[in-house]
């Protein structure tokens, strides 16, 4: 499974394959059978809140990067991307270090 889908677990008498799934994919709820309609209702709606949530946030991240013009792959250099994207919306006032002459 895709770890960015939430997951909705319906579960039957036996819980422990729900259980195992819970430690490793993010489960949204569990149902119990019999289920009612509002109660998938509900947690589909649910489900799709936050699905729509995360693709925004990743969307603003993506356009956040792409303001960024950093060259490099390196690891070092994805880690400072991702600190860039998390306060490029915020007023913060950031420091920069480094050595002279490295393009800070």
């Amino acid at each position: 499974l895709e770890r960015a889908l939430p997951v909705i677990l319906v579960q039957g008498e036996h819980g422990h394959h729900a259980q195992a799934l819970q430690t490793e994919q993010q489960v949204l709820g569990v149902l119990h059978a019999p289920l009612t309609q509002k109660e998938l209702q509900d947690l589909l709606a649910e489900a799709e809140a936050v699905i729509d949530l995360k693709e925004k946030s990743r969307s603003r991240v993506d356009r956040r990067q792409e303001k960024v013009d950093i060259i490099g792959t390196s690891r070092a250099i994805q880690m400072v991307r991702d600190l860039i994207a998390q306060v490029a919306d915020s007023d913060a006032t950031v420091l920069v270090l480094g050595e002279s002459g490295t393009g800070k």
